[in-house]
């Protein structure tokens, strides 16, 4: 029906939501269908109480038998953005319970869920989830508790639930010992229920699935019983717990099966359990919606013949809440309000055959869905304000100036006033005449009247989202007749959120604008607002061989740069490595070692001039090498070398004479 009212439905697992603020802006409103509580992470419930109270997101919260309080949605940050609250306010409805808790209380359950010192274990969470599911019971129901390992410790008497104190000592009594048997503890809860008259027998049991052999099938066979004699049973796996074999077991007992796979889910998952148990939060009958307050949710539509409904969970309306259809019983069916910036709906019944059938066949289901949907979405940015930001330090400097209707008067957005956006604190009767939370008109639904004229904007008002989560609200100095501003000092580096409101005289929104910013870690790390104009850096560009880059072009740092070129002397060197020589020659020429050099010198160069001398160094056959390295000719035979060599120089010379 949404799609084909051009809406843009992202459908996501609970895992699947941001847990961020920031990020859950991405989406305009949040739709909670027949959604436990323990199914969304509590980071993303608070990440989203605080999207709708400072970004004007919408929740809507759909109804089933795993909604609203038969969820477990008491006390959550989710409740605190709905115009209801999970509790009913006549008891007297509810029929009394007989409800016993039955804990496997065997070693394994005794082992921490973490290696950290100090760790709780199983046990000690099974311990605080019994004792909040417990406090929900009235004096009049019936409380019992049994733990068990391959025996029973009947740890509280099946007994009526007026002493709390009482009950709190036998529940923290329990210690881990021994091993699992699960009919130890299913058979005796079955005989203490059966005796009890109260309208209602639950048991709920509490097990880690280590069972000895054979042990399962005796189980099944307990559970069997338990539903013959009208007892229902429901099982809590937790940890590495048999999954299908629990469930199975909770199928025979007529009741349900809940896995958890964390420990620490405990608490949650009891207190969920034990509400539906309980029965006061589910109503299942067949009636006609009544109608309320007048709603723009419900315009052009008769509320007085609207379909059949077959069930709701039932709650109780806040005091500032708009109650557009209620039940025959006086409970909220449809209900509407501001919280902060963002507006919520409370729809108690289903959207789906589960207590709805004749709805989705009425020929204004689509249009009806469509506006449900249509009063949680933020107002559209509107004209008439410009946001400038700068930077100094961690001070930001906000400028807004106004422009068109802002400046002239308009006509009021669709937002409640600033007095509404007090989360909690609100009523009907604070709000401007022809300006209430009923009777605004849903985003791109057309008007059943003209909105009120107002005046120029009078104030700005400044909203800001950091990095973790927490906002900060300032008004704006008029510096002008069109121009507000101020200098906010940010507390964390990250990116920042800024939404500015302008209003009249009478606090109605005339514009609203969205801008962001983001603080460097660091002030060094933050782009300058304009180039460098310190000559001394031109200079030490320039003394370099580099060159000045525009600051708005980044790229341009990595284009190559030509190497630079410079002369060096080197006399200095040469000089220094003279005088360190000078010794050398000094000590050479003292020691007679140049004389001795220049006569192997003269020697070496006779050898190589004779006829068929390789000089030193030539190559030769491998073996006269060796030979020549293993005898190398004596001193005296080239002495006489040399005379030989004289003597035929002189004969020559005296032949020359006499010819």
């Amino acid at each position: 029906a949404l799609r084909a009212n051009r809406l843009e439905v992202d459908l996501l697992t609970p895992s699947e939501l941001p847990t961020s603020p920031l990020a859950l802006s991405a989406w305009d409103a949040f739709l909670l269908v027949d959604l436990p509580a323990r199914a969304l992470p509590p980071a993303s419930q608070a990440a989203l109480q605080r999207a709708v109270r400072d970004l004007g997101r919408g929740p809507l919260m759909g109804g089933g038998r795993a909604s609203f309080g038969a969820g477990g949605w008491r006390g959550t940050p989710i409740e605190a953005t709905l115009p209801v609250e999970m509790l009913v306010e006549a008891d007297e409805r509810r029929p009394d319970i007989a409800l016993a808790f039955l804990i496997d209380r065997s070693s394994s359950m005794g082992e921490p869920i973490s290696g950290a010192s100090g760790a709780p274990s199983k046990l000690d969470l099974a311990k605080e989830a019994v004792l909040q599911a417990g406090a929900l019971l009235r004096p009049a129901d019936r409380l019992g508790l049994l733990a068990f390992d391959i025996a029973a410790q009947p740890a509280w008497p099946l007994q009526p639930a007026g002493d709390p104190s009482g009950f709190e000592a036998a529940v923290l009594g329990i210690q881990a010992q021994g091993g699992t048997s699960l009919t130890a503890g299913l058979g005796p809860a079955r005989m203490a229920l059966a005796e009890a008259s109260s309208t209602r027998r639950h048991a709920i049991l509490l097990t880690d699935g280590w069972t000895e052999a054979g042990g399962m099938e005796a189980a099944r066979r307990e559970a069997v019983r338990l539903a013959a004699a009208g007892i229902t049973l429901s099982v809590v796996g937790v940890g590495e717990a048999s999954a299908p074999e629990l469930a199975e077991l909770a199928a025979l007992g007529g009741g349900r099966y809940l896995e958890a796979r964390d420990p620490a889910e405990l608490p949650r998952i009891f207190v969920e359990e034990t509400q539906l148990a309980l029965g006061s939060f589910t109503v299942e009958q067949r009636f006609q919606p009544l109608p309320g307050a007048p709603s723009a949710i419900l315009a052009g539509l008769d509320a007085a013949s609207l379909p059949v409904l077959e069930g709701y969970d039932a709650s109780h309306a806040r005091p500032a809440a708009q109650v557009a259809l209620r039940s025959p019983l006086e409970d909220p069916l449809l209900a509407q309000w501001q919280y902060g910036l963002g507006r919520s709906v409370a729809w108690t019944s289903t959207l789906d055959p589960t207590w709805a059938d004749a709805w989705l066949s009425w020929p204004d289901f689509s249009r009806f869905a469509t506006q449900l949907v249509g009063w949680i979405l933020p107002p559209p940015e509107t004209g008439g304000l410009a946001i400038g930001v700068a930077l100094d330090g961690r001070t930001a400097r906000v400028t807004v100036t106004l422009t068109g209707e802002a400046l002239a008067g308009g006509t009021a957005a669709d937002e409640a006033p600033a007095d509404q956006e007090l989360a909690g604190q609100t009523s009907a009767g604070n709000e401007p005449a022809g300006q209430t939370v009923a009777d605004q008109e849903p985003t791109g639904q057309a008007s059943a009247g003209q909105a009120p004229a107002t005046g120029p904007v009078e104030r700005v008002g400044l909203r800001l989202l950091g990095p973790d989560g927490k906002p900060l609200d300032r008004d704006l100095a008029r510096v002008a007749a069109d121009r507000f501003e101020a200098a906010i000092t940010l507390p964390e580096a990250g990116a920042w959120l800024l939404r500015a409101s302008g209003r009249d005289a009478a606090g109605r929104l005339l514009a609203a604008r969205t801008a962001g910013l983001v603080l460097p870690l660091a002030p060094e790390y933050a782009g300058p607002a304009e180039p460098p104009t310190d000559p001394r850096l031109f200079a030490l560009a320039e003394a370099t061989g580099g060159r000045q880059l525009d600051p708005n072009d980044a790229a341009a740092a990595f284009d190559p740069v030509p190497g630079a070129r410079g002369a060096v002397e080197l006399w200095p060197w040469l000089l220094t490595l003279a005088v360190l020589l000078l010794p050398f020659d000094v000590a050479a020429r003292r020691l007679g070692l140049g004389a001795a050099i220049d006569e192997r010198r003269s020697a070496w160069t006779r050898r190589a001039r004779r006829p068929g001398t390789a000089p030193p160094g030539a190559t030769g056959p491998r073996s006269e090498r060796v030979r020549s390295r293993g005898s190398a000719p004596s001193e005296p035979a080239a002495e006489a070398d040399d005379e030989a060599l004289l003597e035929g120089l002189r004969a020559a010379r005296d032949r020359a004479r006499r010819g």
